[in-house]
């Protein structure tokens, strides 16, 4: 039965889900679909046509679940730098902004946008962009449901 299984790879990854919870574990990277690594796989698959994701929990809720798209607020790829994330992408940052969530949340750091979006404006990049941005903190890289910012602060 093992020539049946697609292989898959695990990233380590924390969920901020809408409702506040926040669920650490696993999600599942499929390698015969992508080829970037960490963050890329994630936002491939947070920006693909499904409506659920395969997780698997390591928290007091424990174990394997799907977790809807809609209802995910932020993923968190923790200890993963710029420079490895930029490294497999034909992508720009923009320097220094603070994201407003809507609940509440702030977080700073570098929103990466694709070049090929025809506009140099922000407003216009984010208007364009996909349901998940990836945006890279002191912490990791951040995939940010883009439908989820109430504001964008640009800092000088």
């Amino acid at each position: 039965m093992d020539q049946l299984r697609v292989p898959t790879r695990r990233i380590e990854v924390q969920v901020f889900l809408v409702d506040g919870t926040r669920v650490t574990g696993t999600m599942f990277h499929h390698d015969a679909l992508y080829d970037h690594g960490g963050p890329a796989d994630i936002c491939d698959e947070l920006n693909d046509e499904r409506a659920f994701l395969p997780f698997d929990s390591s928290t007091e809720c424990g174990g394997a679940m799907l977790l809807s798209k809609r209802h995910i607020l932020r993923v968190l790829v923790p200890d993963f730098s710029f420079e490895q994330f930029a490294s497999d992408q034909h992508e720009q940052h923009e320097d220094g902004s603070t994201l407003l969530l809507d609940d509440g949340t702030r977080v700073s750091g570098r929103l990466i946008l694709e070049t090929r979006l025809a506009s140099s404006r922000l407003l216009d990049k984010l208007n364009q962009a996909p349901a998940f941005v990836p945006f890279v903190t002191d912490h990791g890289v951040e995939l940010i449901n883009r439908g989820r910012v109430v504001r964008v602060f640009k800092k000088d």
